[in-house]
């Protein structure tokens, strides 16, 4: 009986002093490595600029919607430049969970993903309910992609449009809840 707890013992308590830790190795025995050396064909990529990742932040305004895409589609009035917007857009996006899944700046549109049923998971039902749910019929998140489209209006101000995937504004129930969270999102981020 003794044994057995000796041994339970051992292994509730873990075999770390058994195997040394190579991860901290590199602390005790540090070396210094060759410079890196590129071959030749590396070296000598013609239009390396070409290359260059698009800046994360907008530096000029993309190129006006057209009018009749525009119409009569809802948008968010933000009292900010283009740049600012971007971020406060994406800082926003964030903040509600949404997940982004492109970005482009030179149209002034970020892609991300929304499920009606976001609300209802994210309330606290205990275990159980959140297994049941995801082994029911519940499980089906039903993701749709929106994009979010950016626009100058004018000085230091910029719209924000909700649009499907195929680039048509949303006017639907479920965009117009969409719409509003994100508008709370970026007034909360505006107060001090």
């Amino acid at each position: 009986m003794g044994r057995l707890c000796w041994l339970l013992l051992a292994m509730l308590t873990g075999c770390a002093w058994l195997v040394p830790d190579k991860e901290k190795e590199y602390l005790l025995h540090p070396r210094q490595l060759p410079p890196l050396r590129l071959p030749e064909s590396i070296v000598q990529i013609p239009r390396l600029e070409a290359l260059k990742p698009t800046p994360a932040v907008p530096t000029q305004p993309p190129p006006p919607l057209a009018p009749p895409q525009v119409g009569q589609a809802p948008f968010i009035e933000l009292p900010q430049s283009f740049s600012q917007a971007w971020i406060s857009a994406i800082e926003a996006l964030d903040r509600e969970r949404l997940e982004i899944i492109d970005r482009d700046p030179r149209r002034g549109v970020l892609r991300f993903l929304h499920s009606e049923a976001e609300a209802e998971l994210a309330q606290d039902r205990g275990i159980w309910e959140d297994i049941l749910y995801f082994f029911g019929k519940g499980a089906r998140l039903r993701e749709r992609e929106y994009q979010l489209v950016l626009q100058p209006a004018g000085d230091e101000k910029t719209r924000l449009y909700l649009f499907d995937t195929r680039g048509r504004p949303l006017t639907d129930p479920v965009a117009m809840k969409l719409l509003r969270r994100l508008q709370r999102a970026l007034e909360s981020d505006d107060s001090p």
